[in-house]
């Protein structure tokens, strides 16, 4: 005889209907809650030192695929960085 396995369902939420004011991520609702400044701060925070992690990698010497890789990579926590710094929310 060929037992098969049991199957085990998953339970999902119940659905959320998102509205238009609703935040898209945890990073939004904190930048629009009452700890705004403390979480743009640490958030700016951890963006300068992996952008300073990417730069001190790309001194190591890589193929030049992956140093273009980093060099987006340390672009886009630039980019990241000001966004994060200039946001703020007006309802």
């Amino acid at each position: 005889m060929n037992e098969q396995p049991p199957v085990h369902r998953v339970t999902l939420p119940p659905r959320h209907e998102q509205t238009a004011n609703d935040p898209l991520s945890a990073l939004q609702a904190g930048l629009e809650g009452p700890d705004a400044q403390a979480v743009r701060q640490e958030t700016v925070e951890r963006l300068t030192a992996l952008e300073q992690r990417l730069r001190r990698s790309m001194t190591q010497g890589h193929p030049p695929g992956e140093f273009v890789a980093l060099a987006a990579a340390t672009d886009a926590c630039v980019a990241a960085r000001e966004l994060v710094q200039r946001y703020s929310h007006a309802r």
